[in-house]
């Protein structure tokens, strides 16, 4: 995966879970007189296939990046 696929993945991930907390605050505005029970089930049920989503491209391509590009390089400040 080159950088710029990384970097798009990556920003996609940053902008749905932006966009999922625009619509939260919608709801929280909302409150407590104009609430839309369907929004929020709506809303609920996408919290955590996004996380799982994002995780798992995290694990899958940002970490591997990481190791890849930072092996043999300073050590971590605070570990031994």
């Amino acid at each position: 995966m080159t950088r710029q696929e990384l970097r798009a993945g990556l920003l996609d991930a940053y902008e749905r879970q932006m966009g999922l907390c625009d619509r939260l605050e919608e709801v929280a505005d909302s409150l407590p007189g104009r609430l839309d029970r369907q929004q929020c089930l709506h809303l609920a049920r996408m919290i955590g296939p996004l996380i799982r989503r994002a995780h798992a491209a995290e694990e899958r391509e940002l970490f591997p990046h990481v190791v890849q590009h930072h092996e043999g390089g300073a050590e971590h400040p605070g570990r031994s």
